[in-house]
């Protein structure tokens, strides 16, 4: 939502006039036979909105009614009108990728990313990019893991950017949202979740130290507000069955077995890389999905020995 210490101006946002909306309003509540203890409480949502006064007339944001009339109809079908006053939209707008990585508000790496991992990051995140997938690969040492860490605060501050990010991406409210690392092993994975990537990024980000912190508790997986979670995960590739996986990170790819005439694939060749990938795509894509984009990303990690 707009904050009422905002100024709105035809140049910030698209305007629509008072009237029109309280119109609008007034026909919806008849036509669903709303109390009439309900319908003021949606007048007293509608008064709320920030307004433009220009030449005498009232405007709200279009972008305020929208989202407004997503909770609206969203209480309607659930008779849960708690949605009236659920908070939509972004709470801010990112920085570029660049200061998110460099500046010591965000990520914090200026001085320890190598210029060509953080050319290939910026070319990811460059306005009308659309990577999905990442493969990284290369010899060992040269930052695959590192770069994977970055994507990860990146991800993680693209999700904080939303007051309700299970609503704004179709999800129940309260679903938890995942954010994958899978290795061979869950112990390996773990070790990655909590020995790197906290111990290299986000132990020295004063963003999520402060504003998005996870709980220092618990030591089985990372937990942010808002239900987002880091989850280490074995190498099984059921492991993930049943949860909303917006990113996943995947560890060792070319390590991981390939049998002929397995069990687990009927007498037929298993290959865990492949069924991990197909997994977690068909997860991310299931729950995520819209217009045929995902808004994370499934990162391949290996060494080519």
């Amino acid at each position: 939502m707009i904050q009422g210490s905002n100024i709105i101006t035809p140049q910030k946002v698209k305007l629509v006039p008072m009237e029109k909306i309280v119109e609008l309003m007034a026909i919806a509540c008849n036509n669903y036979d709303l109390p009439r203890s309900e319908a003021q409480i949606i007048d007293a949502m509608i008064n709320a909105f920030p307004v433009a006064t220009i030449h005498d007339s009232k405007f709200v944001s279009y972008e305020d009614v929208v989202l407004f009339m997503d909770n609206w109809v969203r209480a309607l079908k659930t008779k849960d009108f708690n949605f009236l006053t659920m908070k939509r939209g972004k709470r801010w707008e990112l920085p570029s990728t660049e200061e998110i990585i460099d500046s010591p508000e965000y990520l914090n790496q200026k001085t320890q990313i190598r210029p060509a991992i953080k050319r290939e990051i910026l070319r990811l995140y460059e306005d009308g990019a659309y990577y999905p997938e990442v493969l990284l690969t290369g010899a060992t040492g040269i930052g695959k893991d590192y770069a994977s860490y970055i994507i990860y605060g990146i991800t993680m501050m693209e999700l904080y950017s939303y007051w309700n990010p299970q609503i704004e991406f179709g999800l129940a409210a309260g679903t938890s949202i995942v954010l994958a690392i899978q290795s061979i092993t869950k112990e390996l994975a773990k070790q990655v979740t909590f020995n790197e990537l906290v111990g290299t990024v986000l132990s020295n980000s004063k963003f999520f130290r402060e504003k998005f912190p996870w709980d220092k508790h618990v030591t089985t997986e990372l937990r942010f507000p808002n239900n987002i979670y880091v989850r280490p995960f074995s190498g099984e590739d059921t492991s993930a069955l049943g949860m909303a996986i917006f990113s996943s990170v995947v560890n060792e790819v070319a390590f991981m077995v390939v049998v002929s005439k397995s069990k687990k694939a009927g007498g037929q060749e298993y290959n865990q890389a492949a069924r991990i990938y197909r997994t977690l795509s068909r997860r991310i894509k299931g729950r995520f999905q819209k217009h045929g984009k995902v808004p994370g990303k499934m990162v391949l990690i290996s060494s080519a020995n």
